[in-house]
């Protein structure tokens, strides 16, 4: 994976990858714990894992709390228990809160604009917190207003 960091590191871009497990128990490449080298060798790159680790969100929360260059988003998590997600009061303890560390920073909306809004209005998060995960954190990952 050098071929990709290297190039982000030198053009001080983030680097975006899918993490998560399997429903069926099988591992995946994309698991959070798997960044944690890349993490510590690269720490001038800022490395987005997306989905909140996708069912080993405690492994996302772990790299955070030991590297300021990961980051994650919200997408195609927002959907509640019904849809494998966690629920508002679950989901809500990984929302941005820079006063708790070890907590999930930057969260990006990538599913469908309104769907996203209406998801997030339903948690029980501050303004500030609504306005830094709906765009400003992503702005600061993204370099994007």
């Amino acid at each position: 994976m050098d071929i990709v960091r290297k190039p982000a590191r030198q053009h001080g871009v983030p680097v975006l990858s899918e993490s998560g497990s399997t429903d069926h128990g099988h591992t995946l490449l994309v698991r959070p714990e798997y960044f944690e080298e890349v993490l510590r060798s690269y720490p001038d790159v800022t490395v987005q894992l997306a989905h909140l680790g996708q069912a080993v969100q405690a492994e996302i929360a772990h790299l955070n709390a030991a590297y300021g260059n990961v980051h994650t988003d919200t997408a195609m998590r927002l959907g509640g228990p019904a849809m494998g997600d966690p629920d508002p009061g679950e989901l809500v303890d990984l929302i941005p809160d820079r006063r708790r560390p070890g907590h999930v920073r930057h969260h990006l909306p990538i599913l469908a604009r309104v769907e996203y809004e209406a998801a997030l209005r339903a948690l029980p998060v501050t303004e500030d917190e609504l306005r830094l995960v709906g765009h400003e954190d992503a702005e600061s990952v993204w370099g994007v207003r």
